[in-house]
């Protein structure tokens, strides 16, 4: 009689907070299985029976027989397909299909949702868990079919920026935030080992946490950035014995001895955009869109295209900054201008202009939620972090921003794009545009016409060279 009362009375928080986290756990499953559904159907519809180029790097080196022309990191994720692969037929990718559509699954319907609202706001629910899935599945469907680092690098740098941000704005508790130092240093050393050009993100955060540290002790000025670099040299440690023993060099570099980035700045200056046929012959594979402009400036006095170096691309553009200018932003809008989601195109690009309108659609639907004027009232005012979200945001897209002199690949803007899928998913109200829309018909109308507009006009005239 006494036990019956006490067993009966709700836990601390209340009924209503139990229930809430019971739906949310509900919500969070039923989106995870939906999500991986819909990736096996992606994988089904697309079909892919081979792999090509990078892809098939990356395949060939989760055997971890020989050290590869990539980082460890990403071939030993894919391992345990592979083994279960070579242990089955060496032939099926049926292990790869299920492993990673529930891996990819996982983390953007459990992870993602709570790593961006954590920075950005929003809110989130089982719809909105499933929105970036079914834009990442109908935009770009060859990250989740081919065995490619963009995807998986972007995550762990978008884990890594969320988990400073809550060591910087969570309680000073000693261990939970040395932990999730090590965790975020951890995390930004795996997207540098997944994808190179994600060292343009680790060395800011890095930055970001001496700078935090720098109001609190003497003593722990020094050890929290420590932390964090302790984090990082626990994922680099073996791609340096790696190199250590194959290349003959100490370096945490994924591809030591290859230095592509010259290349790559002298080929930008020529080419806007760079596409991938499924054609066997990797000679006859590439489809380089020729940016005219470019090639005049190459003929121009004092520029020498025989020597493709750093200092020499620097000279260039303080020789000529508006040409090179243009051409950057020919890179941004041919890189945001997606036709090739496949990654491996079986089609020319020029037949995909539908594809195109929706990618850039998408695009000018993110800016709108994010500039809206209503949506910066006071009830969203307040934002979770007490850092600016456009610096993370920055943050997060800087490695876009350094690879876009080179010749990119509409892959190379996924950071863009996810941004604006979660903005779309997490943040979008309706009646805050609908709001927006009453005030400033005209001149949203307007924006939409003229993005799109500028943005279909310099794609066109890519399609045509």
């Amino acid at each position: 009689m006494i036990i019956a009362p006490l067993a009966l009375s709700p836990p601390e928080g209340g009924l209503l907070h139990v229930t809430s986290a019971a739906q949310t756990r509900f919500s969070a499953a039923v989106s995870f299985l939906l999500a991986s559904a819909l990736f096996l159907f992606v994988h089904a519809h697309q079909d892919v029976s081979q792999f090509f180029y990078d892809a098939r790097d990356y395949w060939e080196q989760a055997a971890l027989q020989v050290a590869g022309p990539r980082g460890y990191l990403f071939p030993l994720l894919l391992a345990p397909a592979r083994w279960t692969a070579r242990a089955l037929d060496e032939s099926t990718l049926a292990p790869y299909r299920i492993f990673f559509s529930l891996a990819y699954a996982a983390v953007l319907t459990l992870v993602l949702p709570r790593l961006f609202t954590s920075v950005f706001g929003g809110k989130v629910s089982l719809p909105r868990r499933l929105i970036p899935c079914f834009l990442l599945a109908t935009l770009f469907p060859g990250l989740l079919t081919y065995p490619v680092s963009g995807l998986p690098a972007l995550l762990f740098c978008f884990g890594a920026a969320a988990v400073v941000q809550l060591w910087h704005d969570g309680p000073d508790d000693g261990v939970g935030a040395n932990w999730r130092l090590l965790a975020a240093g951890a995390l930004a050393a795996a997207a540098y080992n997944t994808r190179s050009i994600y060292l343009f993100s680790l060395l800011p955060l890095f930055v970001m946490v001496v700078v935090a540290s720098a109001t609190t002790s003497f003593q722990r000025r020094a050890a929290l950035p420590l932390l964090f670099v302790a984090g990082a040299l626990l994922v680099s440690l073996p791609q340096l014995v790696i190199n250590k023993q194959v290349h003959g060099t100490f370096s945490p570099s994924p591809s030591p001895g290859r230095d592509l980035f010259a290349f790559q700045l002298f080929l930008g200056l020529e080419v806007q955009r760079y596409e991938t046929t499924d054609h066997p012959d990797g000679a006859k594979a590439g489809v380089p869109y020729i940016d005219d402009a470019g090639r005049r400036l190459m003929e121009k006095p004092g520029v020498d295209e025989e020597r493709r170096s750093l200092p020499n691309y620097l000279e260039i553009l303080r020789a000529y900054p508006m040409h090179v200018l243009g051409v950057y932003g020919r890179h941004w809008v041919n890189g945001l201008d997606v036709r090739d989601g496949r990654l491996y195109i079986t089609r020319k690009s020029d037949t995909r202009d539908a594809m195109s309108f929706y990618g850039f659609s998408l695009l000018a639907l993110a800016a709108w939620i994010l500039l809206a004027p209503a949506a910066r009232s006071a009830r969203d005012a307040r934002h979770p972090s007490s850092s600016s979200p456009w610096l993370w945001a920055g943050i997060l897209l800087l490695p876009v921003a350094a690879i876009a002199p080179g010749a990119v690949e509409t892959r190379f803007f996924v950071p863009v794009y996810l941004l604006a899928f979660c903005t779309i998913a997490f943040k979008f109200d309706v009646r805050t545009l609908a709001a927006d829309l009453r005030v400033r018909y005209g001149r949203v109308l307007l924006m939409f016409v003229l993005a799109l507009s500028v943005f279909s006009a310099i794609s066109l005239t890519t399609m045509a060279q």
